[in-house]
């Protein structure tokens, strides 16, 4: 009985914090709230299930802090009455006379138990009031438990004490009281009401400081979104207000930010690469609608026309073939579809091999030369190696005068190989070395013009190399030519790489 009452106390404020979360989570289901409302309900929800916990806790706590306070003050009284009666100054019906007027003048009903030698043996009943006559508890379990409460009375063990008389033999005396409820009544009703005012006021407190406290914090979100709504293509520049904001917050609004920059920037690149295109795709266009224009009106009879036009439109198409592959490349290197197939090959030989053929079809008068021991065998892609390799000499001989050099070193170092790419050239300035590697970049127009190209080369390049897990370190001065430095492993791993 005394377990089950125990146990519905302790279930109590547990049905009561379910039922109202329950009840939160429904009011949240069915109503949309903003965040500020949501947070300011989950802190008014945990205030709440607190002062109700404490509505029932704090006056169990000041019940049992003043019994203990009464049963102190009157254990010295016992004390007395017990060592006149082990002096045999009271009998055991004074004894208990004394206890009984202690019961009506305090309206509290004791027992007192005396232990022979042990007090694991059964007790003797020394006194004990009428009212407790009336009660039911088990020894065994009071014994157990300090205090408890049943039929609206409190037990309480005041305390004990151990005597010897004169022959040496123990008497332990035991003093249990049974404190009637209504004693403190008033005062728990009192507290409980004093309480119940407190937070009261204090929730509406809460509701009024907390939500205007929420909304401060949250505002910084409200400017972001709206902030946020006017960023668009047309209007990259404007960025979230990060002085306003503070904790996480201002964290957020950096890294919205930083983001937008990044956004901003391959948004530009984008541009820049759509615009190049479609410069690059003008001028051939152009031309073969020139020439088509010139055929129908002339070509037809003309065979000289006919031939200078069939020749135009073939090298132009040949031109835009070259620059749709390339595209195609960077395209699919960006989608991380290009495709890598590592064969064992020998490439040093490759290299100077590569070299031959500039050799055999430089008008340049250049000197182009291989300085690559073989039987350097790699897991490379060796299509791939080629057309880079291919890339980069082309570059050189590009740049570099008449009567000047270009020379291909390559030898393997702690696992790597390493390809160096020198010539005697114009060279790169220091302002354009860092948008070298970019599609469509061209650190002089003129040149360009003279050399040819579509400035994707090194582009393609670059992304081969990283394609290999391998790296590029670029050396030059204006009037003193160019050294392209590539690392690469001896292997890679997989079938494709962005």
């Amino acid at each position: 009985m005394i377990k089950k009452i125990f146990l519905s106390i302790f279930m109590l404020p547990v049905r009561w914090i379910k039922g109202i979360r329950d009840f939160v989570i429904h009011i949240f289901k069915s109503v949309h709230l903003s965040m500020r409302r949501k947070i300011t309900f989950d802190y008014l929800a945990i205030y709440i299930v607190v002062s109700l916990i404490s509505l029932i806790a704090v006056p169990l706590v000041f019940l049992s802090f003043e019994i203990a306070n009464e049963a102190d003050s009157i254990n010295t009284t016992f004390n007395q009455l017990f060592v006149a009666h082990k002096n045999e100054t009271y009998t055991d019906a004074e004894l208990e006379f004394k206890v009984n007027q202690l019961s009506d003048s305090q309206n509290v009903s004791y027992q007192v138990l005396l232990y022979k030698d042990n007090i694991k043996k059964e007790p003797e009943y020394l006194a004990s009031t009428d009212k407790f006559m009336e009660l039911d508890y088990p020894r065994q379990v009071f014994d157990s438990i300090n205090t408890m409460i049943k039929n609206q009375l409190i037990a309480k063990k005041i305390g004990s004490v151990g005597l010897y008389d004169k022959d040496n033999n123990l008497s332990i005396y035991v003093v249990r009281g049974f404190y009637p409820i209504d004693l403190f009544k008033s005062e728990i009703v009192s507290l409980a009401v004093i309480m119940l005012v407190f937070y009261s006021v204090g929730l509406l407190f809460m509701s009024m400081i907390g939500g205007a406290r929420v909304k401060k914090v949250l505002n910084p979100i409200f400017y972001m979104t709206k902030t946020a709504e006017q960023i668009s293509i047309s209007n990259m520049d404007m960025r979230l207000d990060v002085e306003t904001t503070k904790y996480e917050l201002k964290d957020l609004a950096i890294t919205l930010n930083e983001m937008i920059d990044r956004l901003d920037k391959d948004y530009g690149k984008q541009k820049r690469f759509v615009s190049d295109v479609s410069h690059e795709l003008r001028t051939p266009i152009s031309i073969i609608n020139g020439y088509a224009s010139m055929l129908e009106r002339w070509g037809k009879k003309d065979e000289e026309i006919l031939d200078e036009s069939i020749k135009a439109i073939r090298a132009e198409s040949i031109n835009m073939q070259h620059l749709v592959e390339n595209l195609l490349t960077l395209v699919r290197s960006d989608n991380q579809t290009l495709k890598y197939e590592p064969v064992a090959f020998d490439i040093g030989k490759l290299i100077c091999e590569v070299v031959k053929e500039f050799n055999m079809v430089n008008i340049k008068n250049q000197y182009i030369t291989c300085d690559a021991r073989e039987n350097i065998i790699v897991q490379l892609d060796e299509a791939k190696i080629k057309q880079t390799l291919r890339i980069f000499i082309d570059n050189a001989v590009k740049y570099t005068p008449s009567n000047g050099g270009v020379q291909v070193k390559c030898y393997p170092l702690n696992d790597l190989i390493y390809i160096h790419i020198k010539d005697t050239g114009i060279g790169i300035s220091k302002q354009d070395l860092p948008f070298l590697f970019e599609r469509f970049y061209r650190s002089d127009e003129s040149r360009t013009k003279q050399t040819g190209g579509h400035g994707l080369g090194l582009s393609i390049a670059k992304v081969m190399i990283i394609g290999h897990k391998g790296k590029i370190k670029v050396k030059s001065r204006i009037g003193k030519g160019s050294e392209f430095i590539i690392t690469l492993p001896n292997r890679i791993e997989g079938t494709s790489a962005s």
